[in-house]
């Protein structure tokens, strides 16, 4: 499940379906997280807005009580929607960054079948998360474009 910033109805809600993780954006806190995690015994994946230095060095604090992170692109000014936008961020950004061991992460923002090899490649990413990058139109995926998307992540 995907959510933005849900309420505890919402992820209460979202804890009777068999979900295998819930991904929320746009979380105003590490306090909040911390409630949302006792609510439900779904892994939670938080997606983090990236664009420059300063938001990966905040990174530190949500490594230390996420279950996943998220790294995605921060969303344009003045987009309605915290994700799916198509954009990119420096991945160079992350090289080097020392999360604790325990630490699962994903790589988000503007993947496509076409840069997601530089992307693994760049950052180290063991998983990746798309959903723009492979569709015809927004909200309509491109089977073919998710197959190519697949062999290009998987052939590292």
């Amino acid at each position: 499940a995907v959510v933005v910033n849900p309420t505890d109805d919402e992820i209460l809600a979202l804890s009777h379906i068999s979900f295998d993780f819930i991904q929320i954006h746009k979380l105003p806190s590490l306090a909040r997280l911390n409630q949302l995690k006792m609510l439900t015994n779904i892994p939670l994946i938080v997606a983090l807005s990236i664009s420059n230095a300063e938001d990966v060095a905040g990174i530190q604090a949500w490594a230390s009580v996420h279950d996943w992170l998220l790294f995605d692109a921060k969303a344009p000014e003045g987009s309605a929607i915290p994700g799916g936008n198509g954009v990119t961020f420096d991945w160079k950004l992350l090289r080097g960054l020392a999360l604790p061991r325990h630490a699962q992460w994903l790589l988000s923002g503007g993947l496509t079948p076409e840069n997601v090899t530089e992307a693994v490649r760049t950052t180290g990413a063991k998983w990746v998360d798309v959903s723009s990058g492979v569709e015809y139109e927004a909200g309509i995926k491109n089977p073919d474009a998710i197959r190519h998307f697949i062999e290009n992540a998987s052939c590292l």
